[in-house]
């Protein structure tokens, strides 16, 4: 497991700082990663003061109609009672929604603003799309805790302070090696992936865990980063290649995750998704399935509405 330099109580402290230092809230999402980026504490801190950037839309799955997207997190988040201000989808690697996103800040009027969300949101990329051009940009780096402290920079209308991210609880990443953690991370739009899975057979994740079918054929839509290998297998032979983590399943010579296994089971509706933070998330086709999922002991699982609805 890698660990942060900054105790997680230590990043909440600083976020809470300058959350009270400022008179508007950005609380960063990562929509292909929603659950393993969502942070209830800087929401309950900054309440009545939080809008919502919707970081990475450029690797969301072609399907994916922004709009569609606002109002499926708008509405996962009001299942939590939180109401945030505003909901802006962008992408700081191509620019898009960043233009309406100053607009609103121009209007605000907001002399500090913080920027606070989960390690690897994406924080300092969209700090540097805020920033004047002729600005020092800040560090950005797929790996974790770049940002050591709050970083206040200033621009032409205040004030913008930059946090150290928040180490989420129960994502995948906790459990690998910084070098895995970087895999992890999609360089590219997420693709769906269809397995027809009969009673028994299993889906690896590379060498990061599995699905397994328990009763009728389901057909599953796999929404992972591109970098993670999909083999099909029975269930038994699945526990066997986890167990061994061959060379050509993991991608590489590493043997992480090296904690416990947990398994669990849980039943998917269609319309419903199964996000595994960290990792992405699947859904089912046409009919109900049961499945039974073993990950590293910890790795926090949702069924939810989908995200991407049938079409």
């Amino acid at each position: 497991m890698a660990s942060n330099s900054l105790s997680r109580e230590t990043e909440l402290s600083l976020a809470a700082e300058a959350i009270g230092k400022a008179q508007l809230v950005l609380v960063l999402l990562d929509p292909i990663d929603f659950a393993g980026t969502l942070v209830p504490e800087l929401f309950r801190k900054a309440k009545g003061k939080a809008a919502v950037v919707l970081t990475k839309m450029d690797l969301l799955p072609p399907i994916a109609r922004h709009h569609e997207v606002v109002a499926w997190v708008k509405e996962e988040l009001g299942r939590k009672g939180i109401e945030p201000v505003r909901i802006f989808p962008v992408s700081s690697k191509n620019g898009q929604g960043i233009p309406e996103l100053l607009s609103f800040l121009e209007k605000r009027k907001a002399e500090e603003i913080a920027l606070v969300g989960a390690t690897n949101v994406g924080k300092s990329a969209l700090l540097a799309r805020l920033l004047p051009k002729d600005a020092q940009e800040p560090t950005i780096s797929n790996l974790k805790g770049t940002t050591q402290g709050l970083n206040i920079r200033k621009w032409e209308h205040g004030k913008l302070i930059d946090t150290p991210g928040i180490t989420p609880l129960g994502r995948l990443d906790q459990f690998i090696c910084p070098r895995c953690q970087v895999e992890l991370i999609p360089a590219d739009p997420i693709k769906s992936r269809l397995y027809q899975l009969a009673s028994g057979q299993a889906l690896l994740f590379g060498a990061l865990g599995y699905v397994e079918n328990l009763e009728n054929e389901t057909v599953l839509q796999v929404y992972v980063p591109g970098s993670v290998i999909l083999h099909r297998t029975t269930g038994e032979k699945a526990q066997k290649l986890l167990a061994a983590k061959p060379h050509w399943l993991s991608g590489s010579s590493c043997k992480c995750p090296t904690g416990a296994w947990e398994t669990r089971e849980v039943s998917v509706q269609p319309l419903e998704d199964l996000a595994i933070a960290g990792l992405g998330w699947l859904s089912v086709r046409r009919a109900p399935a049961s499945l039974r999922l073993v990950l590293p002991q910890g790795v926090q699982i949702q069924v939810r509405n989908a995200l991407l609805q049938k079409r």
